[in-house]
Order: C-alpha cells, then sequence, then structure tokens
C-alpha cells in the first residue's frame, strides 16, 4: 500500500510535486493530500509505470488514462472507471476488478492472474486473451463499447472495399490484441500467431480475425 501525507512532496522519494494531486516521475508514484485516491479523477493522464500495488482506487475515474506496465497487484478497484483506459502490459494480478467498466479499453499484455473480474465490462476480443482471473465477467460485445463511432473503413487483398459478411457494414473499429496461447488454443486460434488484428462492425458488432491488419480505405 502505498504511504499519502499531506504535503506536497512525494511520500516516498521527497520529490517535490507540482500538485496536491501529484504523479512523481522519479519514482513513478501517485500521491494524494487525503491518504486514498478512492474516487480520485484521473481521467486523460497519462501514468504509464505507476506504482500502485495494494491502492484504494474505488470509485475512481480513470477513462482514457494511460497506465502501460502499471504496477496495480492488489489494488481495489471495485466501481471504477476505466472506459478507453491504455493498460497495455499493466500488471493487474490479485487486484479487485468487480463491477468495473472497461469498455473500449487497451488490454494486451495485460496480467490478470488472480485478480475478481466478476461482472466487469471487458470486450469480448478479450475474451481468448486473459487467463487465470476469478469471477464472470459481463463480457462486451465487440464495438459495443463504441456505439456511435464512425469506425474506419478497410479494403481486401484485391481492393474491393471490405464488408461485415452478416449485415454488409463497411465501418470497422480496428484493435492489434496480443494473444496468449492458452486462450489461442481454446479458441482454435493457434494459426494466429503471437499477436493478430480484430475488427468489429460498428454496425452489428461481429467481429472478424486477422493475421494482420487489412489497408485502409
Amino acid at each position: 500500500m502505498i504511504t499519502i501525507d499531506a504535503r506536497r512532496e512525494c511520500p516516498r522519494c521527497r520529490a517535490v510535486l507540482p500538485d496536491a494531486l501529484a504523479w512523481c516521475s522519479t519514482c513513478r508514484t501517485l500521491s494524494s493530500p487525503t491518504g486514498s485516491l478512492a474516487g480520485v479523477d484521473l481521467r486523460g493522464r497519462t501514468l504509464d509505470d505507476v506504482d500502485l500495488r495494494g491502492a484504494d482506487l474505488r470509485g475512481a475515474v480513470l477513462a482514457g488514462a494511460r497506465l502501460c506496465r502499471a504496477n496495480l497487484v492488489g489494488a481495489d478497484l471495485r466501481g471504477a472507471t476505466l472506459i478507453n483506459a491504455d493498460l497495455t502490459a499493466a500488471d493487474l494480478s490479485d487486484a479487485n476488478l468487480d463491477g468495473v467498466d472497461m469498455g473500449g479499453a487497451q488490454l494486451s499484455g495485460a496480467i490478470v492472474r488472480g485478480a475478481s473480474l466478476h461482472r466487469s465490462k471487458i470486450d469480448m476480443v478479450y475474451a481468448a486473451v486473459l487467463a487465470g482471473y476469478r469471477g464472470t465477467p459481463a463480457w462486451l460485445p465487440s464495438g459495443q463499447s463504441m456505439l456511435g463511432a464512425t469506425g474506419e473503413r478497410f479494403v481486401t487483398a484485391l481492393g474491393a472495399p471490405l464488408r461485415c459478411p452478416l449485415c454488409g457494414g463497411e465501418s470497422f473499429s480496428a484493435r492489434d490484441v496480443t494473444l496468449g496461447s492458452r486462450g489461442l488454443a481454446l479458441f482454435d486460434l493457434e494459426w494466429l500467431g503471437t499477436s493478430a488484428c480484430a475488427l468489429s462492425c460498428t454496425v452489428c458488432t461481429h467481429m472478424m480475425w486477422f493475421a494482420r491488419a487489412p489497408a485502409r480505405a
């Protein structure tokens, strides 16, 4: 658990901080004058490599925040909002993420071993990637977290417009996904290799997998 005091200095390295709720770039920690980060609004903040082991982040707003490679082992994130957050390679081992909204969040390479994900909203594209967690996530059909978005258009290898085989839609949301061997075997996707591109139709949410991202129109 991080130790926080009310002074405007980092509680770990004592570096002077620019504001009361601040990110210390020296030792990669976040501090708050209240002694808790519950309910804190960090939307859109860049917090790559932040060390928040065991932190109380209940109800925190982290929508759109960058938390690449963040250490969130054992953190309590119940009720937090992580919509469109970037959690690439973050360590969420043993964290409590019950009820967390992670629609549109980037979870490639994230570790969720022992984490509780009961009722957490997570894009279905990660069902073949995440492993070792507890509870039952509320999987979001691909594209649901991006309803209202215009998406992008792509073309086939022959140059023709790429269309959804179910509804004929031509607008897709694209995401590069790092794949784990266990998830690949479970969903019979071993032919994709260690990474792939998933396109989600923004009309009907049908998902298509590609070993390499198709060209944009």
